[in-house]
């Protein structure tokens, strides 16, 4: 009988989780020392984290008088919504923002204001995201891939 090894987590990433029953493998054979096999999960989104301030999230979500209105099902004319569960949706502009293998400079890219933007993949979804390393965080993140709403 299996049971859960122990997870571990690190800012930006998705837990990393290895399973064991023992022997080291799922199976019930031998483990590391007789050369089974290693399992390890692919990573679930138990808790998905939001890392964007509550007003960042409005505007990814909802929308202010500065743009944004990006959540599932609000309709706002020439906006893509994000076709995932609004936790999820932050859940990866959180992830991507994260992301230590994501350097300033290379795969983000100045925008002016001290900000930089970055398109990256998560879930199927090419999702830009705005960030401001000095101080205020996410601005905003969008996905890329999905049609816009009519106008």
């Amino acid at each position: 009988m299996w049971s859960p090894g122990t997870c571990s987590t690190r800012p930006g990433s998705l837990p990393e989780c290895a399973l064991t029953d023992g022997g080291g493998d799922i199976g019930g054979g031998p483990g590391p020392a007789g050369g089974g096999p290693q399992i390890a999960p692919e990573p679930v989104i138990n808790e998905p984290v939001n890392l964007a301030s509550q007003q960042r999230t409005i505007h990814i979500l909802e929308g202010d008088a500065t743009g944004g209105g990006h959540g599932f099902g609000r309709g706002i004319p020439n906006k893509s919504e994000f076709p995932v569960a609004d936790s999820d949706a932050l859940h990866y502009i959180s992830d991507i923002a994260t992301d230590p293998a994501y350097e300033f400079g290379v795969e983000w890219t100045p925008v002016g204001n001290g900000r930089y933007v970055t398109t990256q993949s998560r879930g199927g979804l090419d999702i830009r995201v705005i960030f401001d390393p000095n101080g205020q965080g996410i601005i905003t993140g969008y996905p890329v891939n999905v049609p816009r709403n009519p106008p």
